[in-house]
């Protein structure tokens, strides 16, 4: 967060709120005080027009209404829960046609129909178009929605093993043969594998909890870490908190950001670290307003007492 900001004002949360029908008192938090070594933000602030349980552990995106109009996106993704770890990887790609949106059912745009724009590699490899469905909130209740096509190439997992493995530390090349006969290609550098650790600190009875979080540390400056949780007899994972900080492999969060979590109203709460290295393309029109990136992603479900 560039700008100062004294104090966030917690609704905590507003999503469980919605699903679990009963108030959560809203708490003033204090925000970047002079120990701190990194950025804060409250996510999820809209659970009545958005659906945030939006897959953003295997995407890296947030937001549920897209800013850019084009995204490309190589994620390699792995999950860490009860001494098990799984590893898998996608290359996605979608382009908004941002004249078309989508309203919920207060007319409020929630998002955009996508549109086919040609074939795509990654590498040596061609991604498969497939349909493209959003969540989307009306009246209270989820619906997936189709809007349009994607684009999606599978990297290796334990359950494919003969795909190809996921190309961390390295640059891939992108092509786009468009239906417009215009030829897009560039280069997308893959940033090392991300590997986390947590260390639940202190008691919720006690109100003393904090976590102490150690990653290998990179080269890409900074990194974003993501802390959500599994509703109770919900689907997806429901983002609380981001983090940004140095990409330097320690992270202490205070207390007084863990206390306010609504603990007993998750199955699981999810550490969620992103080493991401982005690209913009601005002499193309037909792929302008972009978001390009690769990522490494490291899922850690875990439980705090």
């Amino acid at each position: 967060m560039k700008n100062l900001v004294k104090y966030l004002i917690f609704i905590l949360f507003p999503l469980v709120i919605v699903s679990c029908n009963a108030p959560i008192p809203t708490e003033l938090v204090p925000v970047n005080e002079p120990a701190d070594n990194f950025d804060v933000q409250v996510l999820s602030p809209e659970p009545s027009k958005f659906v945030y349980s939006n897959g953003y552990d295997s995407t890296g995106v947030i937001d549920p209404l897209p800013h850019n109009s084009n995204f490309i996106i190589l994620s390699g993704i792995k999950y860490s829960v009860n001494g098990n770890v799984f590893k898998t990887g996608t290359a996605n790609a979608i382009f908004f046609d941002r004249t078309k949106p989508i309203m919920n059912h207060r007319r409020r745009t929630v998002g955009f129909k996508s549109r086919y724009i040609g074939r795509i590699k990654f590498g040596n490899d061609t991604a498969r178009v497939v349909p493209a469905r959003i969540p989307i909130m009306n009246a209270g209740v989820r619906t997936d929605t189709l809007i349009g096509l994607k684009y999606i190439l599978r990297y290796h997992d334990k359950f494919h093993p003969n795909r190809i493995p996921f190309p961390y530390n390295s640059n891939v090349n992108v092509q786009i043969n468009s239906t417009m006969g215009n030829h897009i290609q560039f280069n997308l550098t893959v940033p090392n594998e991300i590997t986390g650790r947590v260390r639940v600190i202190g008691k919720r009875s006690d109100g003393n909890v904090k976590l102490e979080l150690s990653w290998n540390a990179g080269q890409t400056g900074k990194i974003e870490i993501i802390l959500g949780g599994i509703p109770k007899g919900g689907k997806g994972v429901f983002p609380l908190l981001k983090f940004e900080t140095k990409d330097d492999g320690f992270l202490r969060i205070p207390t007084r950001y863990i206390q306010p979590i609504p603990f007993g109203r998750f199955d699981k709460i999810v550490l969620t670290f992103i080493r991401k290295i982005g690209k913009k393309i601005t002499n193309n029109n037909s792929l302008n307003d972009n978001f390009i990136a690769a990522q490494s992603i490291h899922n850690i479900i875990f439980e705090v007492q």
